[in-house]
């Protein structure tokens, strides 16, 4: 079945600091459709191949006198198949082509292709065990990075997603309404063509953070979801990496932010 979300996501600076003051917006789309699907019902091997669509508009506004408002987009296409060897193994390859880049000025010299590979154990009904690689710039510059840990349905009701890079608890109040508590990552790399007095150079815009919040999802009709979560992003620093002169290269450590984010789910 296709799985479709899109949200709105809002931050701003918890405290004034003059120099390290910042806001920060986003609206994001996610489409992910499995196109093929050939697995046996009795032996439940097979394998599965997806596709889908990510679009992500990011705006940052910040404190500093000689930087403009900026706003970033990122087109990504995911691709993925995932291998079941029966009921308790399965692996999935994902590789995710992209486009990273100030929005309006897209070309081939913000390509970026990210991915995983992950295999996932299931020792019991209510316990599975994820490992694996991924490489993506969730944690500003593009890089690999781990992928382990578990998922534990501890009762009927709440449900451990304890999988590096990403934590959440879910608890299940009922069939048509969760509360939940989320630790992600929440970087990002982008290619920016910056303004300079009427000359346009090339720059690189990394961003890292970490996203601590608590949310609910309420049902309102068959598979459709209402989302709302807030918290606090922290760890922030944005680096600006000029091609043509490394000398304004600028190191931004920017202060802690509250957020707040709604969004429509379709699972």
């Amino acid at each position: 079945m296709a799985q479709v979300s899109t949200d709105y996501f809002y931050a701003q600076s918890a405290e004034s600091d003059p120099g390290r003051e910042f806001s920060q917006q986003e609206i994001s789309l996610d489409l992910q459709v499995p196109f093929h699907i050939s697995v046996d019902k009795e032996t439940r091997k097979g394998y599965v191949l997806s596709g889908g669509f990510q679009f992500l508009l990011t705006r940052f506004s910040f404190a500093e006198n000689d930087l403009d408002d900026v706003s970033l987009i990122k087109y990504k296409v995911p691709l993925s198949a995932t291998l079941l060897t029966g009921e308790k193994l399965l692996i999935t390859a994902q590789v995710t082509p992209g486009i990273h880049s100030e929005k309006g000025s897209a070309d081939f010299d913000d390509y970026r292709t990210e991915g995983h590979l992950l295999t996932k154990y299931t020792q019991s009904p209510n316990l599975q065990w994820v490992l694996g690689v991924g490489y993506g710039d969730s944690f500003g510059d593009p890089s690999a990075f781990p992928i382990f840990g578990g998922i534990w349905q501890a009762t009927d009701h709440l449900n451990l997603h304890l999988v590096f890079p990403k934590v959440e608890a879910t608890y299940a109040v009922s069939d048509a309404f969760n509360i939940n508590a989320t630790a992600i990552p929440a970087g990002g790399q982008w290619y920016w063509n910056l303004d300079n007095e009427g000359v346009e150079e090339s720059v690189d815009v990394e961003f890292i953070g970490g996203r601590v919040g608590l949310g609910m999802e309420w049902r309102v009709f068959e598979k459709w979801w209402i989302g709302l979560s807030g918290g606090m992003q922290t760890g922030q620093e944005a680096t600006l990496s000029r091609e043509e002169d490394p000398s304004q290269n600028k190191e931004l450590v920017i202060e802690n932010a509250w957020y707040a984010q709604i969004g429509i789910r379709l699972h």
